[in-house]
Parts: structure tokens; C-alpha cells; sequence
């Protein structure tokens, strides 16, 4: 009698609110068993039949929706712009960046899907580096060149921002993997100034004067 009362609940739901509780038990699903987990164990941890999933989604469709909602909805369209933005002093402005991304990335979920997506190769961590993050990292590369400085960004000149973007996202991973508690504005403070002291050893001219880049140079970058 339970069993058949559940039943005619599920069934009630409208389409909308059946898509929406798939996707929401996809992205708890794919958090636990990355992406490669197969839509036949989903539907028996929904208690629904694999058709009924397929009827809402592809196995495609539903990683491409998952990724949606974890990654994508979470990037603001003016983070890359204030990065830029030269009127702000540099430090002033990768603190304020990194304050707001980890305040929307600061999830259990977020953390171990990415985890679960560099560990099974798929595309949804991939596919988050190509469009989001490699932006920010090229971005805040540029910020720190000597004035001038022209051309395609360096894997040096990637490799130096990475240390940044990594020691705050590992904090993460520590916090929410782990069970490490801490301060993420303390993080973001210490790892931004460790990477601004870096930039002043090469470039102190960058640092002090964000605003005044001088003329264009012909000078590689390394």
C-alpha cells in the first residue's frame, strides 16, 4: 500500500518538476560517483525506470545539464572584467576576485564533482577549465606583464598564476574532502600576496603603477 501510494506521487510530479529532480539527483549522484556513473544506477537510486530518465535526458544531455548547474551557473560575467579593470590596483582586484569565487564555489558538491572530473578524465572539469577558468588565468597572466608587453601568454606565464588559482582551490578540496577547517579570506590574502610578491621580484613596475603600461614592445614573454 506505501509502495503504491510513493508511486502515484512520482507520477504526479509535472514535467518540469520531474526534469528538475532527476537533475537534482544527477548532480549528487555524479558528486558521488563521477560522471561515469551509469544512468541504470541513477534511475534504481530514484526508483524510476532508466526510460523514464531518457525521456528527460540523454546520458549526454544530463552531464551537459549537470555541468550547467554546478559550474557554469555559478561564474559572474563581471569577474573577468573588474580583473581587467586597471583603474583598481592589482592586488585590490585579485582579492576581490578570489573572495567572490570562492564565496560561489565554497560547495561539497562543486569540490567533489570537480575532484571525480580530473580523476575520470571527463569532460566536465575539462570542459570548465576551457571555458572559465583559462579565461581568468590568461586574464590575470596579462595583468602582471611588464608594460608593453604583447602576444600569446606563456605556459611559464600560466604556470605562475596556476600556483595562485591552486592553492585556493585546494583549500577546498582540504575543507570539503578532508575536513579541514580554516579562514578562506585568510587563504585568499596569504595566497594573493605570495603571488604579489613574486610579481614585484620580476616586474615591481606592474605592481606599483596598474593604470600606466607604457607603449607597446615587441619583447616574448616568458
Amino acid at each position: 500500500m506505501r509502495q503504491a501510494s510513493e508511486t502515484r506521487a512520482r507520477q504526479r510530479l509535472d514535467p518540469k518538476e520531474r526534469r528538475d529532480a532527476i537533475l537534482d539527483a544527477a548532480v549528487v549522484f555524479f558528486s558521488q560517483r563521477g560522471s561515469g556513473g551509469s544512468t541504470r544506477e541513477l534511475a534504481a537510486q530514484l526508483g524510476i525506470s532508466v526510460g523514464l530518465i531518457n525521456r528527460y535526458f540523454t546520458k549526454d544531455e544530463l552531464v551537459a545539464a549537470v555541468y550547467e548547474r554546478v559550474f557554469a551557473s555559478r561564474v559572474d560575467p563581471v569577474w573577468l572584467h573588474r580583473l581587467t579593470d586597471r583603474t583598481v590596483e592589482l592586488r585590490t582586484r585579485l582579492l576581490d576576485f578570489y573572495r567572490a569565487y570562492v564565496a560561489a564555489v565554497d560547495d561539497p558538491i562543486w569540490t567533489r564533482i570537480a575532484f571525480q572530473s580530473a580523476l575520470d578524465g571527463s569532460m566536465l572539469g575539462r570542459r570548465y577549465l576551457d571555458e572559465h577558468v583559462g579565461e581568468f588565468i590568461d586574464a590575470i597572466a596579462r595583468e602582471v606583464r611588464p608594460g608593453g608587453l604583447r602576444g600569446p601568454v606563456s605556459f611559464r606565464e600560466c604556470q605562475r598564476v596556476w600556483v595562485l588559482h591552486s592553492a585556493v582551490v585546494f583549500f577546498l578540496v582540504r575543507k570539503h574532502l578532508h575536513g579541514v577547517e580554516g579562514d578562506p579570506g585568510v587563504v585568499v590574502q596569504e595566497a594573493v600576496d605570495v603571488f604579489m610578491r613574486s610579481v614585484a621580484g620580476r616586474n615591481p613596475a606592474t605592481v606599483a603603477a596598474p593604470s600606466d603600461r607604457g607603449s607597446p614592445a615587441s619583447t616574448e614573454p616568458v
